[in-house]
């Protein structure tokens, strides 16, 4: 069941890209286009995704909301992605992927190719680790002991399908198939999409200019996603999970058949208790495609740019982004953290402060986490 769950979540994103990417009436036209954008085995795609609007949760009486939880929320809502994403279908499954993840005040590349071919392949770029391990010694609020060579790095790949154990091997195997197995369901899901869409009301879809549009509500979403489920096997308890715990969902879609181009409108609203421990009211993301090119130029990695996991480890020794007491906050920062906790200690509960203890321990020291625990009791 845990599988299947899995699987339909990760299927709920995937079509909420593909409805995205929707069209002689505008429904009409709004169907053929979601048909002929998903028929493209071959293509190159920009997009951008960006929190559009995010209110933060006030809780409940019996769930308050959890001020960690907003604060990390906070500084997190202005972050965005831009990239490029290649697909060749036409043969073998190919793709590569290349992005950045704006977060924090930096910009954090990401890049990774893979090939679901004979022999089955997937690199990620090394470079983003100088990100990450900025961004762990920031959080950390110290100079780390040990340095790591990021040169050593720079411009390499790393073999993230290199499977030393026999179980991860199987687990790799059960993902290529995975893979093979969606590429053989695209033509079928993509027709039960469309016969969806042309069996909505007509009067739905408008259009203005070259620009049509269509507002999913939630009862439409969880349709179709019945509809995927008995299509894939799926339960329909199953569906049900994943939207029992929103008290709204929409999905405005406009799209430019001229421009090869959409842009989506995702809105949640979390219910109840949800809403508090998420420490989200609502949010709304939104998501732009443009087909760019027809044509897809993937190009693995050359054999003198690929390192092993073990010569990626030797770059990265352990303790390089952390180190001694280097790692600890500095008194100012502990005076905010510990009027943050008093001012708010009442909404915190019992396993919400636990955690936050646990999981921040290496940032304080003996004496600053006792105060803590005695504070947060």
């Amino acid at each position: 069941m845990k599988k299947k769950k899995i699987g339909l979540l990760v299927g709920l994103g995937c079509t909420t890209l593909l409805l995205a990417s929707c069209g002689n009436s505008p429904q009409k036209e709004f169907a053929s286009f979601i048909e002929e954008q998903n028929s493209q085995t071959v293509g190159t795609w920009d997009f951008n995704m960006a929190i559009d609007d995010m209110k933060l949760s006030e809780g409940t009486s019996s769930q308050p909301a959890d001020p960690i939880v907003n604060m990390i929320i906070t500084q997190v809502k202005d972050a965005s992605i831009d990239g490029t994403v290649q697909v060749d279908m036409a043969k073998d499954i190919k793709f590569g992927l290349d992005m950045k993840m704006k977060a924090m005040g930096m910009e954090i590349p990401f890049n990774m190719i893979g090939d679901f071919g004979k022999e089955p392949k997937l690199y990620m770029a090394t470079d983003m680790m100088e990100y990450v391990m900025t961004i762990a010694q920031s959080m950390a609020g110290g100079t780390p002991e040990t340095q790591p060579d990021f040169s050593k790095i720079k411009g390499k790949y790393i073999d993230i399908s290199e499977t030393p154990t026999a179980e991860s091997k199987k687990e790799w195997k059960e993902l290529y198939k995975e893979v093979a197995h969606s590429k053989e369901d695209q033509k079928e899901f993509t027709k039960l999409y469309v016969d969806f869409i042309k069996g909505l009301d007509k009067k739905t879809f408008t259009k203005k200019e070259d620009v049509i549009s269509h507002t999913f509500t939630k009862k439409e979403i969880e349709d179709l996603f019945t509809e995927i489920a008995k299509a894939s096997e799926e339960k329909d308890a199953d569906v049900k999970e994943v939207f029992k715990d929103f008290k709204d969902m929409t999905l405005k879609v406009d799209v430019n058949p001229k421009k090869n181009s959409m842009v989506s409108l995702v809105t949640l609203s979390p219910k109840g208790e949800k809403n508090a421990k998420s420490g989200i009211d609502s949010m709304a993301l939104k998501i732009k495609t443009n087909l760019k090119d027809k044509k897809a130029n993937i190009k693995l990695p050359k054999k003198e740019d690929i390192i092993s996991q073990e010569e990626f480890e030797k770059a990265m020794p352990s303790g390089a982004a952390l180190g001694g007491d280097s790692e600890k906050i500095s008194k100012e920062e502990f005076e905010e953290v510990k009027s943050m906790l008093t001012e708010n200690k009442d909404t915190i509960d019992k396993e919400a402060a636990q955690e936050f203890l646990e999981t921040q321990k290496e940032s304080f020291t003996e004496e600053q986490y006792k105060e803590l625990q005695e504070l947060l009791k």
